[in-house]
């Protein structure tokens, strides 16, 4: 199994925004918090874990119990992930955790950003996380949320993409929302994009709302 060494978190400018740009900000929390689960795979740790020889790749080679994961950073907290069960399957070089948790800190150790899904999968080969089931992020920060499904992070790309056909909702705390098919967002240049039909309503402060 390719293992991680010396992974940094990506860094990623904020700048409260608003219209439609707004929405971008939601999902800079969600980029860090896919790039974390990947730094949280990596530090899973045999020694207090039940192995279990297997001969195939449908029992896990190491099963964890409620796994937390801490970054940190000037000695404080920064993000953390939780998961009520993490698996290792080493010969499908694979990471998989049950009802997760995400928790994102400002320096002041006040909760900026949190989040949940079901499940992640990491693969350690392709570097792809998938998140599944009832995805929520909130950010308290830029008072946005994001719900969906299925989220996809590509961790060498930089990239977050939804599934074909998956609607992806963004809400903003004046009103505006924005849901559509298509989704992918990119650390890069910031931008989020909606490949499939898009609905939604922006609140102008100065023309009220628009359709």
């Amino acid at each position: 199994m390719k293992r991680c060494e010396n992974r940094q978190r990506p860094k990623f400018s904020r700048s409260r925004e608003t219209g439609p740009a707004a929405y971008l900000h939601i999902c800079v929390p969600l980029l860090l918090a896919a790039a974390v689960l990947t730094t949280a795979a990596c530090s899973l740790d045999y020694k207090d874990s039940r192995l279990a020889e297997t001969a195939d790749e449908t029992t896990p080679d190491a099963v964890f119990s409620g796994y937390k994961h801490t970054v940190v950073e000037h000695d404080s907290p920064l993000a953390r992930i939780t998961a009520s069960t993490a698996r290792i399957y080493e010969k499908r070089n694979t990471y998989e955790l049950e009802e997760v948790g995400y928790k994102e800190y400002n320096p002041a150790g006040e909760i900026t950003t949190e989040g949940t899904a079901d499940t992640a999968d990491y693969n350690t080969e392709s570097e792809i996380v998938e998140l599944r089931g009832n995805l929520r992020f909130y950010s308290y920060e830029e008072e946005a949320e994001l719900e969906t499904e299925y989220l996809r992070w590509n961790d060498s790309e930089e990239t977050l993409e939804g599934r074909a056909g998956e609607k992806v909702r963004l809400r903003d705390s004046d009103g505006s929302w924005a849901e559509g098919t298509g989704f992918s967002a990119t650390a890069a240049d910031r931008t989020v994009r909606f490949e499939g039909p898009v609905r939604g309503r922006y609140k102008n402060e100065q023309d009220g709302a628009g359709d």
